[in-house]
């Protein structure tokens, strides 16, 4: 998969943009705060129909507009596509694909697909299980449409629930009944993918890891509390979910279920969420990020576009040449210096207050 053409207009700092890019490495570069990340931004809202900085749509406006468009064309293996979105003050997102509008988000997934590291993603070792599980569930959403659905309906089902704990009137046996069994069904599917993609994954990461930090390990494993087989995971997660009902009744939130989950990642033989150094910590997130697209290129075939947004800045150049070397497909790197020499021979732009000019 390549991205052929990125558009803006008043998105972030752009007034307009226009920017072809190459089929291989692609180097953003220039002072902070002149808009590189938000090229990476513009491609992730693409990808994803949300921003991977902000919750809320209308910073993505330039000030003083009413209104930003973003645009991503790309070529596939099964043929040529584009992703539009118009972002309105006070309307909800408009998005197009290939010009036809989307009825719902799942109609979005996989059209563009993407792995994006960021500075934030440093937390993605020592911070809470929530960003863990923000990783595999926007991988698998790329992957698999199904996933998707089958997690939105999870979610929406355990608020509903979590709603009617919280409220906490009267007899509330039939209704936890009915969410349970919807929990049971989605809960299940989602812990399945999840499993099947972080044992895939698992010894990527391993060797990516290995490669970078010079022979150190790192361990990925899937914790669930739901201890069965596959086959079995519904019937488990409704069992579970009856069994902890009390407490749930007690504590007014559900206790129970994939929103639980977590993945946890072993540096050497140690927790890596304890002992971890911060260099340890960037290695480790860099190495689940790439094992994700090889494991997203191995199910497609097709590698999608990795972002790395100011990387190799914080490696040595023994580091910078393992990395480079597992990079497959196209690739959006972006640093605050003068490209480093191992990247001489990519396709570099110099950005520069809202303008971007290639370089070579």
């Amino acid at each position: 998969m390549q991205i052929t053409q990125i558009r803006l207009r008043d998105f972030r700092n752009y007034q307009t943009l226009s920017l072809p890019l190459s089929p291989g490495v692609n180097v953003l570069y220039g002072a902070n705060a002149q808009g590189k990340t938000n090229i990476l931004e513009a491609v992730y809202l693409c990808c994803l129909g949300r921003s991977h900085r902000t919750a809320h749509e209308t910073e993505l406006i330039r000030q003083g507009e009413r209104s930003a468009y973003a645009n991503v064309q790309v070529a596939r293996r099964d043929g040529p596509r584009s992703v539009e979105v118009l972002l309105e003050n006070n309307e909800r997102k408009r998005i197009q694909v290939s010009g036809m509008p989307i009825r719902r988000m799942s109609e979005l997934m996989g059209h563009v697909q993407c792995i994006l590291f960021s500075p934030e993603d440093l937390q993605l070792v020592k911070g809470g299980p929530s960003l863990r599980r923000r990783f595999l569930d926007t991988s698998l959403s790329q992957l698999r449409p199904a996933y998707f659905l089958a997690l939105a309906k999870y979610n929406a089902a355990l608020a509903q629930r979590n709603a009617l704990l919280k409220r906490g009137q009267g007899s509330l046996d039939a209704m936890l009944d009915a969410f349970d069994v919807t929990l049971s069904e989605y809960g299940a599917q989602v812990i399945r993918d999840r499993m099947e993609f972080v044992q895939a994954l698992a010894p990527l990461a391993a060797q990516v890891h290995q490669d970078v930090a010079e022979g150190e390990t790192l361990c990925v494993k899937y914790k669930t509390q739901i201890e069965a087989a596959q086959s079995d995971l519904q019937a488990a997660l409704m069992q579970a979910l009856q069994k902890g009902r009390t407490d749930d009744l007690r504590r007014a939130v559900t206790l129970t279920g994939p929103h639980r989950d977590d993945i946890l990642l072993e540096i050497a033989g140690k927790d890596a969420r304890s002992y971890a150094s911060q260099g340890q910590q960037r290695t480790a997130a860099l190495s689940l990020k790439l094992a994700g697209a090889e494991q997203m290129q191995k199910e497609m075939g097709q590698a999608p576009v990795l972002m790395l947004d100011d990387v190799f800045s914080e490696l040595d150049s023994k580091r910078q040449h393992a990395l480079l070397s597992r990079i497959h497909g196209q690739a959006l790197l972006t640093t605050a210096t003068e490209p480093p020499r191992i990247l001489e021979c990519a396709s570099l732009y110099q950005v520069r207050k809202g303008q971007v000019e290639r370089q070579k």
